[in-house]
């Protein structure tokens, strides 16, 4: 659902018509979504099984790759060779190894291990790969960072792609919340109309989340048993 859909879907909570929605009211629910849309999203438990992989830009001469400002939290990385297929370890993701849990897990270090970064000047993520390791394809496995919305002044709707983050264009991602979501943007805008909020979206969060951690495979986990590890896989 586009976040201007979620706008729309608001009106009739607080009285107000689906079409044309004053600009002032678009602005506050604008305002209440990238910020509490981002609470919602970054609250969610994502799950490994459930994040697209993708493939990583080309690593520097140190090895350093930079991600886009979509990418936040790496999880696992995977190395290809030509055809694409799993350098050495068949299926098995690579995660982030660090030598004191791996004393305590009776664990070697492995030697296509990656090093997690501070992030770039411009705050885009980083993680440095050993050279000796790199090959044709770097796979990720990684969540992504909440994009706030805009108003576009360049939005065409005949070419929306053209502008992704204007509201009448982009998406809120997580289905299950959106619910969540619209209660928050509704309580935003009872407040800005001097009505009282109904104070629900918390509650929606919680069920939302809950379903989300409760009703997935129970052999899915939301992080691998040891995470450090790469003999764990990217659902494990």
């Amino acid at each position: 659902m586009t976040v201007n859909k979620l706008i729309q879907s608001c009106m009739p909570a607080i009285g107000l018509p689906i079409n044309p929605i004053q600009s002032d009211i678009v602005d506050m629910a604008l305002a209440s979504y990238n910020a509490d849309g981002k609470n919602v999203f970054n609250s969610w438990p994502w799950d490994n099984s459930k994040l697209p992989e993708f493939s990583a830009p080309t690593p520097d001469a140190s090895g350093i790759i930079t991600f886009d400002i979509t990418v936040d939290i790496i999880r696992a990385i995977r190395f290809l060779d030509d055809n694409e297929t799993d350098f050495n370890e068949v299926g098995n993701g690579i995660f982030n190894e660090d030598e004191i849990l791996a004393a305590r897990y009776g664990k070697s270090i492995n030697n296509k291990t990656w090093q997690a970064l501070p992030d770039s000047t411009d705050g885009y993520r980083r993680i440095k790969v050993p050279l000796d390791n790199i090959t044709s394809v770097i796979r990720v496995l990684a969540s992504k960072r909440f994009i706030e919305v805009v108003i576009d002044d360049a939005y065409d709707s005949t070419n929306p792609t053209a502008t992704p983050t204007d509201y009448r264009v982009a998406s809120f991602e997580i289905d299950r919340a959106e619910t969540a979501v619209r209660e928050f943007m509704i309580d935003s805008l009872r407040m800005y109309l001097g009505i009282d909020g109904s104070n629900k979206a918390s509650t929606n969060l919680q069920v939302a989340i809950d379903r989300e951690t409760g009703q997935q495979n129970k052999e899915v986990r939301v992080l691998p048993r040891n995470p450090m590890f790469s003999k764990n896989r990217w659902n494990s």
